[in-house]
């Protein structure tokens, strides 16, 4: 769907909802969330009387889109991990696995120039790390919340920090780990929430508030970092 000023938007259906709702994303989507039964028009008068709001928020995100420093990934690059900061240290010569060591991140390679290969070679090594933290995290707020989750990956996410199925299978974005701690605690909370409440209805947020008493705090850093862009890579 497109609106009479030009940016597009996509309309999600789902037979869960039960009211409509809009957001606008750092990457610029505009996502109108709807229930399955409502009509076209209906969610055409929802968009036409949030207008002037989502072409505020387009401008906002924008301007933050356009403030970002992207991260090139060189010999003496630094970047968040976990709440520390990681140096990159390039290495020319036989391809290994990277090697951490006090804070500096180590890596092997045949063409160290390349910045696509030692990208793809430094997040490897992110999502190996991030997939550990999560599981200790796991171990510590599943007996909290009385919960055991059937399986839990680690995942290339572009617009979600985590996901639960109802089959209780758990998935989290990679990324959740270049912030400070609490940001992962939050997302695991979260969606282990889900396995007892799969729903965000308010009897979920006092199951997250009875782990994480600050859980609103940390959702408001979450989306500061994430508007900023601190949590891209």
């Amino acid at each position: 769907m497109e609106d009479d000023s030009g940016f597009k938007i996509e309309v999600r259906k789902s037979r869960k909802r039960k009211s409509i709702a809009v957001a606008v994303y750092p990457d610029l989507r505009v996502i109108v969330s709807a229930p399955m039964r409502m009509p076209l028009e209906s969610i055409k008068a929802f968009i036409e009387k949030h207008h002037l709001w989502i072409s505020k928020r387009l401008r906002q995100m924008t301007l933050l889109k356009d403030q970002r420093k992207v991260v090139y990934l060189k010999e003496g690059a630094l970047i968040p991990f976990y709440g520390e900061t990681l140096k990159i240290r390039l290495i020319q010569g036989k391809s290994r696995p990277a090697l951490y060591a006090e804070n500096t991140l180590w890596i092997s390679s045949p063409h160290p120039e390349n910045e696509a290969l030692i990208r793809k070679k430094v997040i490897f090594w992110i999502q190996q790390k991030c997939a550990e933290l999560i599981q200790g995290r796991i171990a510590h707020f599943s007996s909290l919340l009385q919960v055991i989750p059937r399986s839990v990956k680690v995942r290339n996410y572009k617009g979600r920090w985590g996901s639960c199925r109802s089959t209780n299978d758990l998935s989290f974005n990679w990324r959740i780990s270049l912030g400070p701690p609490p940001i992962l605690d939050y997302v695991v909370v979260h969606e282990l929430a889900h396995i007892r409440e799969f729903n965000h209805s308010a009897k979920f947020w006092e199951l997250v508030e009875s782990v994480l008493p600050n859980y609103k705090q940390i959702q408001r850093e979450l989306k500061h970092l994430h508007q900023i862009g601190a949590l891209d890579l």
